[in-house]
């Protein structure tokens, strides 16, 4: 398999059979359509993978951390009010992306959310059951190009690097289509969590802002975050 030419897409590699055709019922979606070409200043927002939360739901930022981006960018306006996220806000990013509550809550209409990987690469995030179905060394493999993506870039291990570049194939090809259906000059990147950030690069991504991940970064306290919310406020 690490001869072969790494599969496009995710479809594609459960198709081939390169991935259990089981893991296709965990492949979350990213929350973009809803963005539009006559609406200038689109921001996609770029996080990691799915979580246990973001399966259960079938759509990214579904838990806390989904909590902390929407309390974020909600309260945190151009004046630079500096109240807190808050653990206990009733919404999360991607709910309200999800079912397009954006009468109420208009900021978010600019706003795309997208996962590097469409399959979690933490263990974690598959049910035991689904855990002794996999083979350990994808499981391995998966956690680490989630936690030392440079892999991508090492030739030492063969099967690190294929899965890495497909992960790279499947996201280039989202954001291909994206750009072609919005226009590549109308779409502003903000990439969450060092993962997000080095995959982006890697694919030559102009990022505008680059954030830690909100469930391991201090979105407390974040200048880089209330910078990039300001930011996203002054949008035209």
């Amino acid at each position: 398999m690490p001869d072969e030419e790494p599969p496009a897409t995710i479809e594609d590699a459960i198709q081939s059979g390169v991935l259990p055709g089981f893991l296709r019922r965990f492949i979350v979606d990213d929350l973009t359509c809803h963005l539009c070409r006559r609406r200038p200043g689109q921001v996609i927002m770029l996080f990691e993978s799915p979580h246990i939360m973001e399966v259960l739901a079938d759509h990214p930022l579904a838990g806390t951390s989904g909590r902390r981006v929407f309390d974020a960018v909600r309260t945190r306006a151009a004046n630079n009010r500096t109240r807190v996220a808050n653990n206990n806000c009733p919404y999360t990013i991607g709910e309200v992306l999800q079912c397009r509550w954006f009468d109420r809550f208009p900021c978010f209409q600019r706003i795309g959310v997208m996962n590097v990987s469409r399959l979690p690469l933490q263990k974690k995030a598959y049910p035991y059951s689904i855990q002794r179905q996999l083979p350990s060394d994808l499981l391995s493999t998966f956690n680490v190009i989630y936690k030392h993506p440079r892999v991508f870039a090492s030739r030492r291990n063969r099967k690190h690097r294929y899965f890495a570049e497909m992960v790279c194939n499947d996201l280039q090809d989202r954001i291909t289509r994206i750009n072609s259906r919005l226009g590549a000059r109308n779409v502003e990147f903000v990439t969450c969590g060092e993962a997000a950030t080095w995959y982006a690069n890697r694919l030559r991504i102009t990022v505008r802002h680059t954030l830690s991940h909100p469930a391991r970064g201090n979105w407390r306290n974040s200048n880089n975050v209330q910078e990039m919310v300001r930011w996203l406020h002054n949008l035209p």
